[in-house]
């Protein structure tokens, strides 16, 4: 098992089944106080879909919980990873009696599309699942948490920019703005509410992340040209969802920043 953002390194096999993997029996109840430790002897599932002409691309693999260094090929173009931590670990806006559950991905390669022959109007729908603590947890209010990170600031921009302004964030609760740091420029407030994007834990224990982000959001909010068709924006070369997870015995704090 490992403590919230500590890295580990295994490996992973190609899974093309949409099968679930065998049921397991919950984690049993603990002492409060006891930390939370993600147990990595339990091998994570990621999917990815989309649409193309119309006919459903999916590819499923099952992925190690590792760094963002262990990434496996998922798709033509893009190689997964399963971490423990995080945008809101990283930003010290974590719970930190918590843990934050991450899929992310790297282009292969950069001039290629991230969904090759994506249909215009469509949406993408990233899925970890298959994640087990050592403990029952619960998922936080904060939500399900959509990053992208670009390259080049004067193809999306225009013009030099500081360089979180490089990141996009897409949040799914309404007021979600990273305590200030998700602006016009950088993302979206609340966008993935609209959507069917949750996290949910299972009755085996495990924690599934599940996210479903319109295309057009991949475009950078501050793309100075305003075109979300496929092959007519610039994309990110990397992206990741996450959420936040608590032990089942640990009290909810207040939101940093309420819905008004």
């Amino acid at each position: 098992m490992v403590a919230l953002g500590a890295l580990l390194f295994g490996c992973s096999e190609h899974d093309p089944s949409p099968t679930a993997p065998p049921s397991q029996a919950p984690p049993s109840p603990v002492e409060p106080g006891t930390i939370l430790l993600v147990d990595t002897s339990r091998v994570p599932s990621v999917q990815v879909e989309w649409t193309s002409e119309g006919r459903p691309e999916r590819s499923r693999i099952e992925r190690a919980i590792g760094s963002r260094a262990d990434r496996t090929p998922v798709t033509t173009n893009l190689e997964a990873f399963v971490v423990i931590g995080g945008t809101r670990l990283d930003m010290g806006l974590a719970d930190a009696r918590g843990s934050t559950v991450s899929l992310g991905f790297y282009k292969l390669d950069n001039a290629m599309a991230l969904f090759e022959g994506i249909d215009a109007g469509s949406s993408v729908t990233i899925e970890v699942s298959g994640v087990v603590f050592n403990q029952p947890v619960r998922v936080g209010r904060s939500g399900v948490l959509h990053h992208a990170k670009f390259e080049d600031p004067s193809s999306v921009i225009g013009c030099t920019v500081a360089p979180n302004e490089l990141n996009l964030y897409n949040s799914s609760r309404e007021g979600d703005d990273l305590e200030g740091r998700i602006t016009e420029k950088t993302g979206r407030v609340g966008v993935l509410d609209q959507t069917q994007t949750r996290a949910r834990v299972e009755a085996d224990g495990s924690v599934t992340v599940i996210a479903v982000i319109p295309y057009e959001l991949f475009q950078h909010a501050d793309d100075r040209w305003k075109i979300a068709r496929p092959g007519l924006f610039v994309e990110p070369y990397h992206f990741h969802i996450e959420c936040e997870v608590l032990p089942a015995w640990a009290e909810e704090l207040p939101l940093a920043q309420e819905p008004t």
